[in-house]
């Protein structure tokens, strides 16, 4: 993703590689001075720009810069974009992290399970089926919103029963209340 931002070096190293086999074709047939030097010129602007998309790699995401919401998941959280249709009782949220990459939120996804949370690292965030470990703090989220930023969390239905995901509900002032919406269907009939 980080190398995917830096589109000029991509560019330097794609244009680089061809300008270097045309030198290395062009040097075999006629060895000048002037051919050395500008393929010694273009190596070093590859070798550059082949290094600083390497080097991409190894830079922590950034707020702003390579996102623009931090979406955290439960180990029991499933993305999987090759389904269309779920099956009845399994929730699959690949839908709805595209989604916001559709309204110019560019999420970060990880690992489902391993990230812990620290709100400090962004302003927006999305928790998806959070394992109870992963829930943060009542005084990080407090702290979080005063500073402006936003917290979503998407529980699974099985989770408003675990006694750790309520006991932090209850930290917050909030518990959990279970709604059935009923869905209406309307039939239009058009006459002959």
């Amino acid at each position: 993703m980080h190398a995917l931002e830096r589109p000029l070096p991509l560019q330097v190293w794609g244009w680089g590689a061809i300008a270097l086999s045309g030198i290395a074709i062009s040097s075999a047939f006629w060895r000048h001075r002037a051919v050395m030097a500008a393929g010694g010129i273009i190596l070093g602007l590859t070798i550059g720009a082949a290094a600083q998309i390497g080097a991409a790699s190894w830079l922590e995401p950034k707020e702003a810069r390579d996102y623009g919401l931090r979406v955290v998941s439960g180990g029991a959280a499933k993305f999987e974009f090759l389904k269309q249709l779920v099956g009845p009782g399994e929730r699959n949220y690949a839908r709805i992290v595209s989604a916001m990459a559709k309204h110019d939120s560019d999420p970060s996804v990880s690992d489902p399970g391993r990230e812990i949370p620290h709100l400090t690292k962004a302003k927006h965030w999305l928790l998806i089926e959070p394992d109870a470990h992963q829930l943060p703090d009542f005084e990080d989220v407090v702290a979080h919103l005063r500073r402006g930023g936003d917290l979503m969390v998407l529980f699974a239905p099985d989770q408003a029963v675990d006694p750790e995901v309520r006991a932090w509900l209850g930290s917050l002032g909030l518990y959990p209340q279970k709604a059935v919406g009923l869905a209406l269907a309307r039939i239009i009939h058009q006459g002959c």
